[in-house]
C-alpha cells in the first residue's frame, strides 16, 4: 500500500512538473523563436491561390532603364492615373512616399492631383516618422494638394520583428490614437464602398505616440512574385493588354534592385526579401477574402498546453516498458498538429513549443524515475542476494570471464582461509588450489573446450582443496556459468566441505567389509574376492586354489575359558 500511495504521488508530482513546465515557457515566451519557425512552415506549407484581382504595377529594373534614374516627374504618375482609370480599375493605391512637392517640375504636382481628382479612387499612404531621435513621431502625408485629391490615406507603419522578418500587420494606426486604417485596408474600402468614412479627408497634425491598434497575422499567399506583376514602362506604353487592369485593385510600388524597403517573410526568408507592395498585397488578398491569423487567446492557449503536456503522465503508467519511448515520439508530432489544423482551419495561432519542449523531456524523466525505480529494485534485489549468500553453508566464489576473484562469501572464507578482500583480483587457481581425487592431479581448468564453449565442466564431484594455511580439506564442487547472448560473462563455483562426511563413510564402508576383532576381510570380501577370481579363472582356463584353515574345538574355549579368552585366541 505505501508503494502504491508513493507511485501515485510520484505520477502527481511529475504531472504538475510537466504542466507548470509547459505554463511557464507558454507564459515566459522564452521559446519564441522556436515558435516563428514552426509559423514560418506551416504558412509555406499553406500556399494560397492566386488572387487576380490583384495586379501590382512594378517599378522594376526594366522601367527604371527606360523612364530614368529614381524618383521619376510626378507627370509620369498622373499619366500612370491616368491609364489606369481608363482602364476600369476599381481602385489603385500608390505605395509612393509623396511628402514633398517636385521641386524639378512644379506642374507635376497639378498633374497628379487632377488626374487623381478625375479618377477619383487613388489611395496615398501615410508614414509615422521623427524628426530626430528625441522628437516625437509626427504622421508623414502627402503634401496638401495630393492629399486633398486622394480618396482615402492608409498607413504603411510596418512592424518587423526581433529575428528580422514581417510577420504582422497592424490594421490601425495613429498619432495619439489608431484612427487610422492600413493602406490595404482602405484600397479595399475603395474598391468595394468608395469611401472609408471620416478617415478618408486629412485628420489635424498631432504630435506624440504613435499607436498601433487591432494587430493580425499575415497568411502569406506566396513567395516573392506570386502577384500578378506589369511593370511600370510596359503599361506606360500600351504594351498591356486593354482589359487586363479591368475590374482589378491595382498597387503601384517599388520592386527593383536597391529602391524601396523589401522584407524578409515567412514566405520569403532572409535570403530572399520581399517588396513592401507585395507585403500590402498580401495584406489586401488576406482582407478580401477574411483569412486574417489571429492568436489563441492565453485563456485558452494556456489550458491547451498544460492539456498536452499533462498526457505523458496520463500514458505511460498504462503502457508496457517497450511501448513508452514510441507513444513519446508520436506525441511530439501533437503540438505541431494541433498548430496547423488551428493555423489552416481557424485561423488562430497556437505555439506548439511550450508543449512540444515538455513532451520532449517527459521520456528522459518517465526514464529517469523509471531507471531510479529499477535501480531501487535491483539494490534491494543485490541486498538480498548478498545476504542468501552469507547465510549459506555452501562455499561460494565468483569470479569474472578471466576467471579473476570478485566475491568469496564467508563460507568460502572459512573454507579456503582466504579473506574476500585479499583474494579479491587473484586468479581463481590460487585461491583454489585443487586436486582431483580420481587421479590427484591438480585442476588447472574449469571448462573443456574453448573458452568461449563452456558447456561441459571439467571440475570434478569431489576434490582435494588445500587451504591457505596449507591443510587439505575433501569438497565437493559444482560450477555454473553466468552468460549474456552466449558471451561468458563470469563463473559461479560452490564447495561443500565433505572431509568428515568422506572419513565417516569409508569408515562405514570399513566396518562394512572387516571383521571387527581381527580387523581382516569378512565373508562378503571373501565371497567378492572369490567371483572375481572364478571369473579371471574361467577367462584364462586356469585354476583357483582356496586354503580353509579352521580351529577345532573352539568353542570348548569360549565355553571353558569365555569369549575374551577366545578374542585373544583369535
Amino acid at each position: 500500500m505505501n508503494h502504491r500511495h508513493r507511485s501515485r504521488a510520484e505520477l502527481t508530482t511529475l504531472a504538475t512538473l510537466l504542466v507548470g513546465a509547459a505554463v511557464a515557457l507558454d507564459w515566459s515566451g522564452l521559446p519564441w523563436r522556436l515558435d516563428n519557425l514552426v509559423y514560418d512552415e506551416l504558412l509555406q506549407l499553406n500556399t494560397q491561390p492566386l488572387d487576380d484581382d490583384i495586379v501590382i504595377i512594378a517599378i522594376d529594373d526594366a522601367s527604371l532603364t527606360a523612364l530614368g534614374r529614381w524618383p521619376w516627374p510626378r507627370r509620369l504618375h498622373a499619366e500612370a492615373i491616368t491609364i489606369l482609370g481608363q482602364s476600369g480599375a476599381k481602385a489603385v493605391g500608390l505605395d509612393i512616399i509623396l511628402a514633398e512637392p517636385d521641386f524639378q517640375d512644379p506642374e507635376g504636382d497639378d498633374l497628379l492631383a487632377a488626374s487623381m481628382r478625375a479618377y477619383g479612387r487613388v489611395v496615398l499612404p501615410v508614414l509615422p516618422e521623427a524628426t530626430a531621435e528625441t522628437s516625437p513621431l509626427r504622421e508623414t502625408q502627402p503634401i496638401p494638394v495630393l492629399t486633398s485629391r486622394a480618396a482615402a490615406l492608409g498607413h504603411v507603419d510596418q512592424e518587423i520583428e526581433p529575428d528580422g522578418i514581417v510577420r504582422s500587420a497592424f490594421l490601425k494606426g495613429g498619432v495619439g490614437a489608431p484612427r487610422r486604417p492600413h493602406f490595404a485596408i482602405a484600397l479595399q474600402q475603395i474598391a468595394e464602398t468608395g469611401s472609408v468614412g471620416d478617415t478618408s479627408t486629412t485628420p489635424p497634425r498631432d504630435f506624440g505616440a504613435w499607436v498601433r491598434g487591432d494587430r493580425v497575422g499575415i497568411p502569406f499567399a506566396g513567395p516573392p512574385g506570386h502577384f500578378t506583376r506589369v511593370s511600370y514602362i510596359d503599361m506606360l506604353s500600351g504594351k498591356m493588354a486593354p482589359d487586363a487592369l479591368r475590374d482589378r485593385i491595382v498597387l503601384i510600388g517599388v520592386t527593383a534592385t536597391g529602391l524601396g524597403h523589401p522584407v524578409p517573410t515567412p514566405q520569403s526568408g532572409e535570403q530572399k526579401n520581399m517588396p513592401a507592395v507585395e507585403v500590402i498585397a498580401n495584406i489586401l488578398a488576406a482582407e478580401r477574402s477574411d483569412r486574417f491569423i489571429g492568436t489563441l487567446p492565453a485563456s485558452l492557449g494556456l489550458p491547451l498546453s498544460g492539456a498536452i503536456a499533462i498526457l505523458p503522465a496520463l500514458l505511460f503508467p498504462l503502457l508496457p516498458t517497450h511501448r513508452v519511448l514510441p507513444v513519446a515520439l508520436a506525441l511530439l508530432a501533437l503540438p505541431l498538429a494541433v498548430s496547423a489544423l488551428l493555423l489552416w482551419q481557424a485561423g488562430l495561432w497556437f505555439g506548439p513549443m511550450p508543449a512540444l519542449l515538455v513532451l520532449a523531456a517527459s521520456y528522459p524523466l518517465w526514464s529517469w524515475r523509471a531507471l531510479r525505480r529499477l535501480a531501487a529494485s535491483l539494490a534491494r534485489e543485490r541486498s538480498q542476494a548478498i545476504a542468501t549468500l552469507k547465510t549459506l553453508n555452501e562455499a561460494v566464489v565468483v569470479a569474472d570471464d578471466h576467471g579473476v576473484v570478485k566475491y568469496l562469501n564467508p563460507a568460502a572464507e572459512q573454507l579456503t582461509k582466504w579473506d574476500a578482500k585479499t583474494a579479491h583480483g587473484r586468479p581463481w587457481q590460487e585461491v583454489l588450489d585443487l586436486i582431483d581425487e580420481r587421479d590427484g592431479a591438480p585442476i588447472r581448468t574449469l571448462f573443456r573446450g574453448k573458452p568461449g564453449d563452456q558447456a561441459v565442466s571439467d571440475l570434478p564431484k569431489y576434490s582435494y582443496l588445500t587451504t591457505r594455511n596449507g591443510i587439505a580439506r575433501r569438497v565437493r564442487g559444482s560450477i555454473a556459468t553466468m552468460t549474456s547472448d552466449a558471451t561468458l560473462n563470469g563463473t559461479v563455483l560452490t564447495f561443500t566441505d565433505v572431509t568428515e562426511e568422506r572419513r565417516l563413510a569409508q569408515h562405514i564402508e570399513y566396518q562394512a567389509t572387516h571383521d571387527p576383532l581381527t580387523g581382516l576381510p569378512n565373508r562378503a570380501v571373501l565371497q567378492d574376492r572369490l567371483r572375481q577370481a572364478l571369473a579371471r579363472a574361467e577367462r584364462d582356463n586356469t585354476s583357483v586354489a582356496l586354503l580353509f584353515a579352521d580351529l577345532d574345538d573352539f568353542k570348548r574355549i569360549n565355553d571353558s575359558l569365555g569369549h575374551a579368552a577366545g578374542d585373544k585366541l583369535l
